[in-house]
């Protein structure tokens, strides 16, 4: 089930937030850009364009992650291990650095793509020995995104 938001697209001042470098870079990348638009970023490099979900605004946060989402639910993820790692990171940052009331609003999708992974991990093909145990991550991930979800 492909994610698609109801938000606008992000303004520069929603993706930027704070206003560091790093934000400044994830604006060039993804200013102007629709879901659709954004998935094909994270088709083509999605290493690369994983970082920008960790620094830009919560507001372009809760609407780009849904690119994400997309492209990790479509065959073209299949064997792209990368993405999950990267997201189980990308998600505990948010955790941290966002309020949870800024995160509750996407948190059911969230849970769910978290579900999504841990019932398909094979699909990625993530080795354990480079990676880690990242069901487990995605189990805690899940867990609380579905209180989070729960608490609306």
């Amino acid at each position: 089930m492909k994610q698609v938001s109801n938000m606008n697209t992000p303004s520069r001042e929603e993706i930027i937030g704070c206003g560091s470098v790093e934000q400044e870079a994830v604006c060039k990348n993804f200013l102007g850009k629709n879901i659709d638009e954004a998935e094909d970023l994270f088709r083509c490099a999605s290493l690369v364009y994983q970082e920008d979900l960790m620094w830009m605004g919560v507001v372009a946060f809760r609407y780009y992650v849904n690119a994400a989402i997309n492209y990790i639910r479509s065959s073209d993820s299949t064997r792209d291990s990368a993405i999950v790692n990267c997201l189980a990171g990308v998600l505990e940052y948010r955790i941290e650095s966002d309020s949870h009331q800024d995160l509750a609003p996407i948190a059911a999708d969230l849970a769910s793509i978290c579900e999504y992974i841990i019932k398909n991990i094979q699909k990625f093909d993530v080795e354990i020995n480079i990676y880690g145990d990242v069901c487990e991550r995605f189990a805690s991930l899940h867990a609380f995104f579905e209180r989070l979800a729960g608490g609306q």
